[in-house]
């Protein structure tokens, strides 16, 4: 079965075609896993959790985009300088316990709910570009990390409202 086709059979079932394109990018490898993916995906976007988690993952992602982030830069806790980037470390690291490439959409949704108030309480009160390099670097190191969360299950930036 052929990537086209598996879109044009998931569209016409009735799942949205940016949903169907946002799966395939990341699950385009392994067809069942795409299909069962897209199905639960177009359930979850009727619910009040779907724009939630589409601009929890939409601003780490604005951020890091265009930023010359080295692949080898990890986070460093003993660097952190606010409770809120504490805060957001910690629920980044319990949501990578549950969250992986063939994880399902329920998991991934529970897992990412933990991210949300940490991710507003970071953006509203943590300024990422700061001026001491090491502090900056280690705070775009953790958004990368957020943001990498969703590879291997959608790419939520072909959706509306990212």
């Amino acid at each position: 079965m052929t990537h086209w086709f598996l879109i044009f059979h998931q569209v016409d079932e009735g799942i949205n075609y940016e949903i169907v394109r946002s799966v395939l990018m990341e699950r385009a490898n392994c067809q069942y896993l795409a299909s069962q993916t897209a199905a639960e995906m177009e359930a979850f976007s009727r619910t009040e959790d779907f724009p939630k988690i589409v601009e929890a993952y939409s601003r780490p992602v604005r951020i890091i985009r265009g930023k010359q982030i080295e692949s080898a830069w990890e986070v460093d806790a003993s660097v952190f300088e606010k409770d809120e980037e504490k805060a957001l470390w910690s629920a980044y690291l319990e949501a990578v316990d549950k969250i992986h490439p063939g994880v399902d959409v329920k998991t991934f949704v529970e897992a990412s709910l933990l991210l949300i108030q940490p991710l507003e309480d970071f953006f509203n009160n943590v300024f990422v570009m700061a001026e001491d390099e090491k502090i900056r670097n280690n705070r775009l190191a953790l958004l990368q990390k957020v943001a990498s969360l969703t590879k291997g299950i959608a790419d939520l930036s072909v959706l509306p409202g990212f």
